[in-house]
């Protein structure tokens, strides 16, 4: 997984909460590696990239 916020995503607005929620996830993620497989999926769902 990146902890990279898709600039698409930025740029269209679409959620800001969701730039926050991709920041948290990075943090679950070197924090916890179980919470990072509950998260991953949502994260699969806001970033259209594979």
């Amino acid at each position: 997984m990146h902890c990279t916020v898709s600039t698409e995503i930025y740029q269209q607005g679409v959620i800001e909460n969701a730039m926050i929620l991709y920041m948290l996830i990075c943090l679950h993620e070197l924090r916890s590696d179980e919470h990072n497989r509950t998260i991953k999926p949502m994260v699969t769902k806001l970033s259209k990239d594979p």
